[in-house]
């Protein structure tokens, strides 16, 4: 489920996270993130400049692939949206935390955030 994040209430997102182990949110046309990752031990993942449509396949594709194993290359390559690799880097959390409110209003500061670049093939960051 993707809608703006006026629309939907933490307890609603609370409830698709519980329901599905993460959902995707998305901020205006071009910014979409995950949130639930963060209860299985791994950062969320925040899509930029590409339409939220589809940025939650990729996302949701990413979050499921990543509670199924480790989040390697060879994962993110196997991202078919682009065609072309995909790689993640670290968000400072500063920024972070004003953007993707509902994983603060989740997890306050006990959380992390990957943003996910197309084309990006280095080594994704430690977990």
């Amino acid at each position: 489920m993707v809608e703006d994040d006026q629309d939907e209430t933490v307890a609603a997102v609370r409830e698709v996270v519980a329901a599905h182990g993460w959902a995707v949110k998305g901020v205006g046309p071009n910014i979409a993130y995950t949130v639930g990752l963060t209860e299985a031990g791994l950062p969320e993942l925040v899509l930029i400049g590409v339409r939220v449509e589809v940025a939650a396949r990729v996302l949701n594709d990413l979050a499921r692939r990543s509670l199924e194993a480790e989040l390697t290359p060879e994962l993110l390559y196997a991202v078919g949206e682009f065609r072309r690799p995909v790689g993640v880097r670290a968000v400072p959390m500063d920024v972070a935390r004003r953007v993707l409110r509902y994983a603060t209003a989740l997890y306050g500061d006990r959380w992390r955030v990957w943003e996910v670049v197309p084309g990006l093939t280095d080594e994704p960051p430690t977990v």
